[in-house]
C-alpha cells in the first residue's frame, strides 16, 4: 500500500470517527 493511500484512509477514518478515535486514545493513555 502506498503511503499516500494510508494517509487518505487515516484521514477518512478520523473524519468519520473523530470523537470515537479521541475516546480510544484517552482510554489507551489511561
Amino acid at each position: 500500500m502506498l503511503l499516500n493511500e494510508k494517509i487518505t484512509i487515516i484521514r477518512k477514518m478520523n473524519n468519520l470517527t473523530q470523537e470515537g478515535f479521541a475516546e480510544e486514545l484517552g482510554v489507551s493513555r489511561q
